[in-house]
């Protein structure tokens, strides 16, 4: 989702994330948060599909966060692989699992995320580069991303990782 200041980037991901709890009809979806914009996403907190909302200068928070997806990418990966099952619907009616949520994660602020991992210390670079596999590897095992960037373009890594693009009010056509 990309558009430039005050274009409702946030607005959208918190109506993706309380419209989540709505469809039953998918199954359980758990939804988690990692704002790096300015705190829009906090009110979110209180839902109760919502596991976490966390602050961007929340360094060890965001770190356990982005572990854990990972840890749950190889584990899905496994589990499915066992199962031969390729998506998440056929994982829940192979395994015997109807209620294997469904993963929302939603990143606001990606521009800010990418300059303090990305760009700092060895250790964020490691843990941007687990991010990353994590998003690319993601959806096949039920883990999906929302993102707002401020900018219609983005690293060809990571723009690769999603299907659909959300492009509100730009800064210039």
């Amino acid at each position: 989702i990309s558009g430039v200041g005050g274009s409702g980037k946030t607005t959208v991901l918190r109506t993706l994330g309380q419209s989540a709890a709505r469809t039953p009809s998918s199954g359980p979806i758990h939804v988690y948060g990692l704002d790096f914009a300015g705190g829009g996403l906090l009110s979110m907190e209180v839902l109760p599909h919502v596991g976490a909302i966390i602050s961007g200068n929340d360094t060890e928070r965001v770190r356990r966060l982005i572990l854990t997806l990972d840890s749950w990418v190889q584990q899905r990966a496994a589990a499915f692989a066992t199962v031969n099952a390729t998506t998440l619907a056929e994982f829940r009616a192979l395994s015997g699992r109807p209620q294997e949520p469904r993963i929302l994660v939603l990143l606001d602020g990606f521009a800010s995320f990418y300059e303090e991992y990305q760009t700092t210390t060895a250790a964020k670079q490691t843990l941007y580069t687990t991010f990353a596999r994590v998003l690319a590897e993601g959806r096949g095992v039920g883990i999906h991303w929302a993102v707002t960037t401020n900018r219609a373009t983005v690293h060809t890594t990571i723009s690769s990782a999603f299907l659909r693009r959300l492009v509100l009010r730009q800064s210039a056509p």
